[in-house]
C-alpha cells in the first residue's frame, strides 16, 4: 500500500502538507487576535535544514493564504544531493523573511546561530510561530494523526490491505 501525499496538494504536496494544514491555522489565529486587539499579528519562524522541504512548503503554503513570508533558520547543511540542492535552491528562489544560518557545530557556528536567534528575540516575544525541525508541535502532530485516521478509514472501507506497519 502506498500513500501518495506528493498528491495531498497541487501547490506543493508531501507530507508536510498535513502539519503546515494545522500549524498554518494556528498561526491565521495567533494573527486575526492580535489585530482584533488592536496589536501586530505575528509572523513565523520555520527551523529547517538546508535542504528541508518544509522551509519550501511553508513559503508555498503560507503565500497561498495570504500570510507574510517565513523567518527561516537553517540550522544544518544536508547530504549534497539533487533532492536536497533542488529544495535549497526553490526556498532561495522564493519570498522569504529574515534568514539565519548556521551551518555546524563548530564554536563559532554556536556563537552566530545564538547572535542570530537573540537578533529573533523581539519577534518572538510578539507571538511569532515557531515551526521547528519537522514541524514537531502539538498542532503539527495533528496533521500525522489525521493521516493514520485516513488511513484506517480507507482499510476499514476496503479501499486499500492493512499495511500490517506503517513508517
Amino acid at each position: 500500500l502506498v500513500k501518495r501525499e506528493d498528491l495531498a496538494s497541487p501547490a506543493y504536496g508531501g507530507n508536510k502538507v498535513r502539519t503546515l494544514q494545522h500549524t498554518l491555522a494556528v498561526l491565521e489565529a495567533r494573527r486575526a487576535r492580535a489585530v482584533a486587539e488592536g496589536g501586530a499579528a505575528p509572523g513565523m519562524l520555520v527551523v529547517g535544514s538546508g535542504g528541508s522541504n518544509q522551509v519550501v512548503a511553508t513559503a508555498v503554503h503560507a503565500a497561498r493564504l495570504g500570510l507574510p513570508p517565513p523567518d527561516v533558520a537553517w540550522l544544518s547543511p544536508d547530504e549534497p544531493d539533487l533532492d536536497n540542492s533542488l529544495n535549497m535552491l526553490s526556498a532561495l528562489s522564493l519570498p522569504l523573511g529574515g534568514r539565519v544560518t548556521a551551518w555546524g557545530a563548530s564554536a563559532s557556528g554556536t556563537l552566530t546561530l545564538a547572535a542570530s536567534l537573540l537578533g529573533l528575540l523581539p519577534k518572538l516575544a510578539r507571538g511569532e510561530v515557531v515551526f521547528p525541525i519537522g514541524a514537531n508541535t502539538a498542532a503539527g502532530v495533528l496533521g500525522q494523526v489525521g493521516a493514520m485516521l485516513e488511513l484506517a478509514e480507507q482499510v476499514a472501507g476496503g479501499e486499500g490491505a492493512d499495511p500490517g506497519r506503517v513508517h
